[in-house]
């Protein structure tokens, strides 16, 4: 039998090849936007570059410049991977090739959507990566910048005297950004699933009917999502004061729980009633 691990490791290495392909794309996109930004503006426009109201060099304000492009691109990237993994995902979930591997159903499901998961994480941390390290580049450029950034860090400190809990808001913030991607793989599964069950179902049905019956599905899974979300969350937050600082918290268990709900529901679907499509 192949081994969970094995399996996920596979299908890892093989949309990180998408991963790369996109943080390259993005890479190059934000340095020709700088190249153009500064042909448009002329050759002197980095001369007086400032960080923190200290004047850095030419060279310093260029890598700062591709950087912020490049993370300002992350919002397109990063939703443009999603939809590229997402169609993956539901090509290997449906693959007769992939149903031959010797686990269950349910199993080569959960390796695809984590694997597929797992690499939307790391293209996150090679983003992130770039951040850091112009960070580390400007910090390092010179001891005014460093002293710049120092005073401009006391001058918000002051403006947020007692806010002991600013770290831990960032921490649910980035966990919900984890559990919202992770529910993005799981939902497309969802429909999929559902209305290739409901197509399966039917003796015979043409091209039109198939696409009414993928249309009304969409309808249904909306409406079930609407009606999920309305009800457990005002459950979570009738247990949460408006402003306390505490509703991202329920928002992260408010997705922990449709994670785990409609993943366990798309297990079920794919073991009982999914077909893999003829090749």
């Amino acid at each position: 039998m192949t081994s969970f691990g094995t399996l996920f490791r596979e299908l890892f290495k093989q949309k990180s090849k998408t991963t790369y392909l996109v943080f390259l794309i993005q890479l190059i996109a934000a340095i020709i936007f700088v190249i153009f930004g500064l042909i448009s503006a002329g050759p002197g426009s980095y001369d007086h570059a400032m960080i923190a109201g200290v004047k850095v060099n030419a060279l310093v304000a260029w890598i700062l410049s591709i950087a912020g492009v490049f993370l300002g691109l992350s919002s397109i990237a990063q939703p443009v991977y999603l939809l590229m993994t997402s169609w993956r995902n539901e090509k290997i979930n449906r693959s007769q090739t992939w149903r031959l591997v010797p686990m269950s159903n349910g199993k080569i499901y959960l390796c695809n959507t984590l694997s597929s998961f797992a690499s939307f994480i790391y293209l996150a941390i090679l983003q992130f990566l770039v951040a850091l390290v112009v960070s580390g580049i400007v910090y390092l450029s010179s001891s005014d910048v460093r002293a710049g950034l120092a005073k401009g860090f006391s001058e918000i400190a002051k403006y947020h005297p007692g806010d002991n809990f600013a770290w831990l808001g960032l921490v649910a913030v980035f966990i919900a950004a984890i559990l919202i991607g992770l529910f993005w793989y799981v939902i497309v599964s969802f429909y999929h699933f559902v209305s290739r069950a409901v197509i399966d179902f039917l003796p015979s049905a043409n091209g039109f009917f198939i696409f009414v019956i993928r249309v009304v599905t969409l309808i249904v899974v909306i409406y079930l999502l609407g009606l999920f979300f309305n009800s457990l969350g005002n459950f979570a937050f009738d247990f949460v004061s408006a402003g306390s600082g505490n509703e991202i918290w329920y928002t992260d268990l408010l997705f922990l729980v449709a994670d785990v709900l409609f993943g366990g529901l798309n297990y079920l679907l794919i073991e009982k009633f999914v077909e893999a499509k003829a090749n």
